[in-house]
């Protein structure tokens, strides 16, 4: 059983290796212009995608609880009414520290209309819960799209470009937008490895016990 633990745990190493390798490839692939009475392809997820519309701030959402460069800070969600008609878009504008919250609003506020480039995200369920404050815990269009009142497209938009995965700092201008590629974050190889090191434990200790108690059997046969 342990060996089996050990084998399952290297083949989902190996089906999120083979998942990041597909995201990359996806991201990298030309960008998606929506719009224009054109429908989108049935798989978005992980698309760069761009689009054009009029933004409803008066129906924005926040994800709360959101921690970058050791701040915390909040997420909002902004609908974008597609300037073709067709459901609204939710597109995630970005992060920003707790004590810039005012001051982000007011600017997005600003604009009635606008360009959208980003990563694509298909619903992944409706699996977010939402406070008693309003706020919700993560991204997810499917939930979201349920509290609006008007029909809401299955994925939404990460506004922004690519993020360096080495940054550390914040970029001076507010809020942060942008997104990251899959990367698998559950150490499969460390868990195969502690399932096959329990296992090899478990062989050398049932062989010595075995082996101790033949061999006390043998001297009591021979009247040790």
């Amino acid at each position: 059983m342990l060996i089996g633990l050990g084998v399952w745990q290297l083949s989902r190493f190996q089906y999120k290796q083979r998942l990041q390798v597909d995201l990359d490839t996806r991201i990298a692939a030309p960008q998606l212009e929506l719009g224009a009475g054109a429908a989108p392809p049935d798989d978005l997820d992980y698309h760069r995608v761009a689009l054009e519309g009029r933004w409803d701030i008066e129906h924005a959402l926040t994800i709360t609880s959101r921690v970058r460069y050791d701040t915390q800070g909040e997420e909002v969600v902004v609908p974008l009414l597609p300037a073709d008609g067709g459901p609204a878009v939710l597109v995630n504008r970005g992060w920003y520290p707790l004590s810039e919250r005012e001051r982000v609003r007011a600017q997005l506020a600003q604009p009635q209309a606008g360009r959208v480039e980003g990563l694509a995200r298909q619903s992944q369920g409706g699996t977010a819960r939402r406070s008693g404050s309003g706020a919700w815990t993560t991204f997810d269009v499917q939930a979201m799209g349920g509290t609006l009142p008007y029909a809401v497209a299955s994925f939404g938009v990460v506004e922004g470009p690519r993020l360096a995965e080495e940054q550390t700092t914040p970029p001076p201008t507010l809020p942060v937008q942008g997104y990251s590629g899959f990367r698998n974050t559950t150490p499969h190889l460390e868990y195969a490895l502690t399932w096959f090191a329990l296992a090899a434990v478990l062989a050398v200790t049932a062989y010595l016990r075995l082996f101790r108690r033949a061999r006390t059997h043998a001297r009591a046969a021979a009247g040790v």
